[in-house]
This record gives C-alpha cells, structure tokens and sequence, in this order.
C-alpha cells in the first residue's frame, strides 16, 4: 500500500510539473507570435520581484516609467545579457526578446493597476498586451485573484503558481488569506470569509454596486468602508452602503472643491433603505432604477470636475434629456425642488402655446394657465393664486395648490396626489388630472406636445 501511495504520488508531481513545463512552452509560443509582453510576478518574503519580458519591442528609445516605490531596476536580454538602461530611459537596438526588472515591498492585500511599468516611445504609452504569471515562493497561505479570468491555477510543494488571463490593459493584483473566498461579478472581484458565505441578497447588492464598473476590488468582512476605486472595503458586511461609497470617493478624487455635502447626498441616495436627507429624498422620487445607474456611470466616467453642482446638474440633464439645474439652485435655496423642464414645442389644437414641459416625481405636467388661456373655459385665480376655479363644459372645479383634495360642482370632493403645483412660480397640472378631470388630451410627437379636448 505504501509503495502504491509512493508511486501515486510521483506520478501526481510528475504530471504536474510536465502541465506546468508544457503550459510555460505555450505560453512562451503565444507570447513570440503575437508581439505580445509577460510578466512574471515572484512573491518572497516582504516583497514582489517583476520581470516583463517584451517580444518583437521595436527598436529605439524609450521613456521608462516607473510604479512607486520601484527598486532594484534592471534590463537584461534572453540570455542574460545586460541591456542600456538608465533609471527613466531604456535604449532597445532591437532582436532579441527584452527583460526589465524590478522590485516592489509587498506583504498581502491589494496590489493597485499602478504596479506594472509603462514604456513610451516619442510620447505615447506602448499598450502591449501582457500575460501575468504569479509564482509565490513565499510560503504563506495566499490565494492570488484578480479582476480577470484565472487561466492556470498549480500548486507545488514549494511555490504556487498562477497565470492570468492575457489582456491590453493593466490590472491589479489581490492577495486574499486562505481564509478569505472569492465571488467574480462581470470584470470585479469581491474577497469574503469562508467561514461566511455571500447570500443571495448580499450578490444583488453587490451587482447593483459594481455595475457598469471594471476592474474593481472589494474586500468585505474589514474593519471600515472605504478606500477609492479600483480597491473598496467594506465594514463587515455593510454592502448596502457600497455603491454610495464608490461614487462619494469617486467625487472627491475628480474634483477641485469642497464636496462633503454632494459626498453625503449621494451616499444616502444610493442606500438600499429609504434616504435619510431632504435632498436624497427628492432625488430618490424623481429619478427611476434604470436613470440611476446610467447617472452613476456617467459620473463615474468624469476624470476631473471643477464645478461639482454643474456636474451633477449636467450629467442628470443628460441621463433624462431634460434640463435641472436643483443643484445649482440650492447654492442659494435650500428648498429648492427638483425637476426637469423639456424644450419641447406645445401646441393647442395646432395653435402654439407659452410655457414648457416639465417631470416632477417622474410624472409630466403641463402649464395650467397656458392651457385655459387656450382652451375656452371659463377661470379664475383666488387666493393670492393658491385656488383655481375652472368650469368645464360638464363641470365646476376648485383646486388648491399642493394640496391632495379638490372641489367638484361645490357639492363633492375629490382626492390627487400633487394635481397641481407650483414650480419656479408657474402654476403646472398633473398630465393625467388634465385628461381625466379637464377633458384635454395630450400627445407627444418628436419635440413636441399637441394637446386637444377630448
């Protein structure tokens, strides 16, 4: 039994080291054919030594860029040669496939994007696709992940290897503890206790979190939440905060003023519980899932904002394809409402009309007084303009500004949520109270609003 046990055993190393011998062969084919590069990553203790070996470089001067803090540099051709290297400049006379080498201080965790070094010839950055390899000679219960498929994944009796995925764009590099886990969602990856499994819940919060994201790792179960993409912690298992967290960091990397407040806003608005704050809360009423997150990937697109209340104005405008300047408004009133106006032509019974279009609460509404000018009937304006009375050819309305009930032929009432309201000091009447109550149907065409009596 013993000796079958021994046997068993040589064979399983044999097999392993021939499927490491002839996956590095292919590897080493792919890499010549295509002009592509390979890094080879070597964990020891306390730090990482890079090699990226480029194929096919072509000839000339190159501006070397170094990720900080850099250490031990060097170049050197396949059969270790040394090649002319300064500390910034590699000149590369062409031929033979050429090696840089450097060390970086490393004990676990996050490895950001910015540890791969970038060459430039005449000013622009050479975008080599790159295949990683990681061999962790270091003896420690690490397991490496990144946000990219995992190709090879060996273990030996003394080193572990990985091989990653080939791609163009430079990613970052996770150490997670042998008691952590990971759970891929599109192109990010998330780290988690074993001991504590992800649930169906805490993957839709996650999703919804890192959509329309690349690249981006989330470590949970830490102590607090924070960090800024493409690395986020998350205190225990408070995923529901996440996605506000990455636009709040987000914000305040991109811009140049002060954005606590706008930090605070968006952090409430994207919570999985009602928001907490007035102006979260308007947001949270006016805007659908879908215009959400087409809102946070636009502001995740913008690299530098100097004008954060314009920005945020400008990029909602773009989402809904309506003007809102609420932001810009709150500078000097903090009540300001939150809606969208549209530049659409509006027409009554083909005849053209003042005023504008407007979405409030996600619902559209029309100019009140634009439209019983146009319509005939007969109206009055009471009250300092909080009471409108207008007879229809079937009946005799009084309704009251911001208010849920109205008057029917002074006998009955009837009940609406906001059937009219006032915004920027125009008095607007909810589309479907139009219809239903003033008998006035309106149509949308391609920019523009035809309304007529029913």
């Amino acid at each position: 039994m013993k000796r079958f046990i021994k046997i068993a055993s040589t064979v399983l190393m044999s097999g392993a080291v021939f499927l490491f011998f002839q996956w590095s062969m292919t590897e080493q084919m792919d890499q010549e054919a295509a002009g592509a590069g390979e890094i080879v990553v070597h964990k020891e203790s306390g730090a990482l030594t890079v090699s990226l070996t480029y194929h096919n470089l072509a000839p000339g001067i190159y501006k070397v860029s170094w990720p900080e803090p850099a250490g031990e540099v060097s170049c050197s051709y396949e059969d270790e040669r040394p090649c002319w290297l300064e500390r910034d400049q590699l000149n590369y006379e062409g031929g033979d496939p050429v090696t840089v080498h450097y060390q970086l201080p490393f004990d676990g965790g996050f490895l950001p994007a910015s540890w791969l070094v970038e060459l430039y010839k005449d000013g622009e950055s050479k975008d080599i696709p790159l295949t990683v390899t990681v061999k962790d000679f270091s003896g420690e219960a690490f397991v490496w992940t990144a946000p990219v498929t995992v190709e090879s994944d060996i273990a030996m009796e003394h080193i572990h290897y990985y091989r990653f995925q080939r791609t163009g764009e430079p990613f970052p590099l996770f150490a997670a503890h042998a008691a952590e886990d990971v759970w891929r969602t599109g192109d990010n990856v998330v780290i988690y206790h074993k001991s504590d499994p992800l649930t169906y819940a805490q993957k839709k919060v996650l999703r919804r979190a890192l959509n329309g994201l690349n690249g981006t790792v989330v470590e949970l179960d830490h102590n607090h939440t924070g960090g800024t993409v493409p690395f986020m912690t998350v205190k225990n298992r408070e995923v529901e905060k996440l996605e506000g967290e990455i636009l709040g960091a987000h914000l305040q990397q991109a811009s140049s003023g002060s954005s606590d407040f706008y930090e605070r806003v968006l952090k409430d608005l994207y919570l999985s519980e009602p928001p907490g704050t007035k102006a979260s809360g308007k947001l949270r009423e006016g805007l659908a899932e879908p215009q959400l997150q087409a809102w946070k990937k636009r502001m995740l697109a913008a690299e530098h904002v100097e004008d954060i209340p314009a920005f945020l104005d400008g990029t909602l405008s773009e989402v809904n394809q309506g003007e809102t300047r609420f932001f810009q408004k709150r500078r000097n009133d903090k009540d300001a409402p939150f809606f969208f106006t549209f530049d659409h032509d509006l027409y009554f019974h083909n005849t053209r009309m003042e005023g504008q279009v407007v979405q409030y609460k996600q619902t559209i509404y029309f100019p009140l007084v634009s439209i019983l000018e146009a319509s005939g009937y007969s109206w009055a304006v009471l009250d300092d303009g909080k009471v409108f009375r207008i007879q229809t050819e079937d009946n005799h309305y009084r309704f009251f500004l911001d208010q849920e009930t109205f008057i029917v032929n002074e006998e009955s009432f009837g009940t609406g949520e906001e059937v009219i309201i006032s915004l920027d000091e125009t008095v607007y009447m909810k589309q479907d109270e139009l219809k239903q109550l003033l008998d006035i149907q309106a149509v949308k065409g391609k920019g523009v609003w035809n309304l007529q009596k029913k």
